[in-house]
Formats: structure tokens, sequence, C-alpha cells
């Protein structure tokens, strides 16, 4: 099960891949994880709504 806490530290990753020295293949991962989180379907709602927020704001970048 993921936690918050968990999300906030993916979060901080995704948004520095984005920037120089990003780690990419990282990035791609935590991404692959969030699609497969939210495919499942079972998780609190609290947690549904921070890995739709994710993927909304990181879904569509190269990394």
């Amino acid at each position: 099960m993921v936690s918050i806490s968990e999300l906030s530290r993916m979060e901080g990753i995704l948004r520095r891949g984005g920037q120089t020295g990003g780690d990419s293949r990282l990035c791609r991962e935590y991404l692959g994880k969030i699609r497969m989180w939210l495919a499942v379907g079972r998780v609190p709602a609290d947690v549904r709504r921070r890995l739709e927020m994710l993927l909304s704001r990181f879904g569509n970048v190269r990394y």
C-alpha cells in the first residue's frame, strides 16, 4: 500500500527530474508505479486523488 508521505517524496523527485541532473530512469519508473496503483484501484480516496494529481501533472513530461 502506498502512503501520502511516499507520494510526497516521489513528487519531489519527479519535479527535479525535469531539471538538469535529474534521474530520468527513476522518474519513468515512478510514473509506471503511479499508473499501476491507479489501475489496481484499491487505494483510499485521499491517496487516489493524490495519484491522479501527480499523473495529470507529470504524466506527459518526457524524461
